[in-house]
């Protein structure tokens, strides 16, 4: 999409290994168009994350993105969530595992930002999302949150929900916090653009991440996740739609509504007043594959 500026990516890592694949994305594609990654924040409470997050920024020379962490102790903070954070992390220095409390950290960010300058990005839980939207006015902005939001965020884009015509199941993301998705979904005051589970089901990445070094974060968490298997690409369709002018890839829906239900199904309405819309792929599946692939391995192979 053209002119991107500023970029926060919200990521879950550490539960399943498309987000380190998708993290790696986001320094490249920030790159490559010139906008900047201010920061990357950390929606769960494993204290793996923030160490994961720094250990792939470093390997892609994105180190000047401020990190912020959940503060909340109460979400995905099993072994289920450290399957190759914790090895990521431990390649750091203590001081570099640690980081603040996302939420006075975005919305620092986002206040000193211009007026529709910020498109972010979220592929995990939102419970971070939610806090932001339903914050305060305080020391760092006048701002409330949504009103912070309506003048400085363009669009948000996140991996969440979905949307084939006889879905009747929550999505993960949405199904781990409820409430924070809906509370997303229906006071969100600017555009947003689902990339339902659909979408990257079908688009499976890295069955042979041997053409990323041996060093690379990225290698090492699909190796330790998926044993060389490759996985779904959820996040890397979402970080692509959103970074990257490719129709040839996606396509968007018309505008609309999406509602969640108190079950946490997704439920989509055409309006033509919306401020909504979902993607689609455009392309088969192992071309969307190739394309994300090519990406990614470029990187090091110039490295």
């Amino acid at each position: 999409m053209a002119d991107i500026k500023n970029v926060i990516l919200d990521t879950d890592i550490g539960p399943d290994c498309d987000d380190a694949a998708a993290l790696a994305l986001t320094t490249i594609y920030t790159r490559k168009s010139g906008a900047r990654l201010l920061g990357v924040t950390h929606c769960t409470s494993c204290p793996w994350g923030v160490g994961a997050i720094r250990a792939i920024l470093k390997w892609y020379g994105c180190e000047e993105a401020a990190v912020g962490t959940l503060a909340d102790r109460d979400l995905l903070d099993d072994e289920e969530a450290t399957k190759y954070n914790r090895a990521l992390a431990m390649t750091l220095s203590e001081e570099e595992r640690r980081a603040p409390d996302c939420l006075p950290l975005t919305r620092e960010l986002l206040a000193g930002q211009e007026d529709g300058s910020v498109d972010m990005i979220a592929i995990g839980p939102l419970r971070n999302i939610a806090k932001l939207l339903t914050s305060p006015a305080d020391g760092i902005s006048p701002l409330t949150g949504r009103e912070l939001i309506a003048r400085k965020v363009r669009r948000l884009t996140l991996m969440a929900g979905e949307f084939t015509p006889d879905c009747d199941h929550a999505e993960w993301n949405v199904l781990m916090d409820m409430p924070s998705a809906r509370i997303v979904a229906a006071e969100w005051p600017t555009e947003m653009v689902y990339c339902g589970f659909e979408v990257g089901f079908p688009v499976v990445t890295l069955k042979e991440p041997n053409e990323l070094n041996p060093e690379n974060p990225v290698r090492t968490a699909y190796r330790l996740h998926s044993a060389g298997k490759g996985r779904m690409s959820w996040d890397l369709c979402t970080v692509q739609q959103a970074l990257c002018s490719r129709p040839d890839l996606y396509e968007l829906s018309g505008e609309g509504r999406i509602d969640i239900d108190e079950k946490g199904v997704t439920r989509w309405h055409a309006d033509e007043h919306g401020r909504h819309q979902f993607i689609k792929l455009a392309a088969a599946p192992e071309v969307v594959a190739r394309a994300l692939e090519a990406d990614i391995t470029a990187f090091d192979a110039k490295r």
